[in-house]
């Protein structure tokens, strides 16, 4: 009945290892006025708007915490890499196999935008801004997030 079953399993393989491939997600790169619209504009409670970069050590440790919100959470993690380093950050997100939505920031006077994030921000990385788009609220997290720090952080903005 099978004349040539590896065939079709071959063929089953394939197909699942381009459909894995295809769905990496594709980095885009945007200005700081795009991102402001990412920031105010979110179909879920809480927001989460995480600014890393590839070379940073602390940021790679948390990306995994901040994957683990995607199913409660809008989550966006903004590398703050060069734009002219959009393929590696494109590489960095598929090799990790990254979820949430990431968009390259190319914005390179980090002073005129920095404190329309949070007027409290240095500018280190890793940072991140929750927001709960019901209440309103707002917490600013300079450095690296635990998943504890990250839910009281999260159960502070439902207050």
């Amino acid at each position: 009945m099978l004349k040539y079953p590896q065939y079709k399993l071959f063929y089953l393989l394939l197909s699942l290892i381009c459909t894995h491939c295809t769905s990496a997600q594709e980095v885009k790169t945007i200005k700081f006025d795009e991102l402001t619209f990412e920031i105010e504009n979110s179909e879920q409670e809480i927001k989460l708007i995480n600014f890393w970069a590839t070379w940073c050590k602390p940021c790679i440790v948390e990306i995994p915490v901040l994957e683990q919100k995607n199913k409660e959470a809008d989550v966006l993690l903004v590398s703050m890499d060069f734009a002219s380093q959009k393929e590696l950050v494109n590489q960095f997100v598929k090799r990790k196999e990254i979820e949430s939505r990431v968009v390259l920031l190319d914005e390179s006077d980090y002073d005129s935008w920095i404190s329309k994030i949070d007027s409290s921000w240095s500018g280190a990385i890793p940072a991140t801004l929750i927001i709960n788009t019901k209440t309103k609220k707002r917490i600013f997290v300079e450095g690296s997030l635990t998943s504890e720090i990250l839910n009281e952080k999260i159960a502070e903005t439902r207050q």
